[in-house]
């Protein structure tokens, strides 16, 4: 059937996109594990970073006649969804689908010199955090 062809793509494309080439034979059997919690702590990262996003909203509405005519106009319950929103489309996709386009792109060149690449990668992602 067609739709079996289809899906065996798209099968295909997520894994040539999210896992190193070769897998699973490529890869040590810690890494399904290591996988599940490295995944778990960048969701609970970006949740914590909502939060704090939504408390600087919280934060700015309580002393900016302007921020808070906003925050109010929206209700006591969007704050969370606005920041969430907010942060995103301002930070989070862009940065999200520049890391798969590198990633998906140059990932060999990433595994040749691991190390190396770990540092780099780093310190961009320091330099951002300053920067935020």
């Amino acid at each position: 059937a067609p739709s079996d062809g289809a899906g065996a793509r798209a099968q295909e494309l997520f894994r040539s996109l999210f896992f190193p080439s070769g897998y699973p034979s490529s890869v040590t059997d810690d890494f399904p594990p290591w996988l599940a919690w490295h995944l778990g702590s960048l969701f609970i990262r970006d949740i914590l970073a909502v939060l704090s996003s939504q408390c600087l909203l919280l934060a700015v509405s309580n002393t900016s006649t302007t921020a808070a005519s906003v925050v109010q106009s929206l209700g006591p319950n969007t704050s969370a969804a606005l920041a969430a929103t907010t942060q995103w489309v301002l930070k989070d996709a862009p940065g999200s689908f520049s890391t798969l386009v590198v990633g998906s792109r140059g990932g060999q060149a990433f595994d040749e010199d691991p190390k190396r690449w770990w540092v780099v990668t780093s310190a961009a992602e320091d330099l951002a955090r300053l920067i935020e």
